[in-house]
């Protein structure tokens, strides 16, 4: 939830999250899968990909939020950067690890590229935003993809 909260701060809505049932029930929903997938041996590998699935949702709909809003570029992507990565950062610091953002070199890039192609795909098309978003988040999962088979 820390994503979605640090977004609707940015952009001054308050914690409408807070307000909101879907969020809670995404969240028991996560805690539970996260439960069940942590006692497979490939619990890492899911671990890398529904981070890599937060990252880009984050990234995406933040930008894309930003432009509704009424921000400009600049503004929409950091508020798209920052929603990507204030989950993956609370989750590291909560559970004493280096944060993600600042161990790989892949992580924060990501989701600026995303949030670039979402910001490009929604002032150059006429996409609906959830498509805009969709855009940008494949990309920034593509990229991670990228980066966990090793190609560069």
């Amino acid at each position: 939830m820390a994503a979605p909260l640090a977004r609707d701060g940015l952009l001054g809505y308050g914690a409408i999250t807070l307000n909101q049932g879907e969020y809670l029930a995404a969240c028991v929903s996560g805690g539970i899968a996260g439960i069940i997938i942590g006692q497979s041996s490939r619990a890492w590998l899911a671990f890398y990909w529904l981070d890599a699935l937060g990252l880009a949702l984050g990234a995406g709909i933040g930008t894309v939020k930003g432009v509704m809003a009424g921000l400009g570029p600049t503004g929409s992507i950091l508020v798209g950067i920052l929603g990507g990565l204030v989950g993956g950062i609370a989750r590291d610091l909560c559970l004493g690890d280096m944060a993600r953002a600042v161990e790989e070199e892949l992580y924060a890039t990501a989701a600026a590229f995303g949030g670039m192609l979402a910001l490009t795909v929604m002032l150059l098309t006429n996409l609906d935003p959830w498509q805009c978003a969709l855009c940008g988040a494949l990309l920034v999962i593509a990229l991670r993809g990228v980066k966990k088979v090793k190609i560069v």
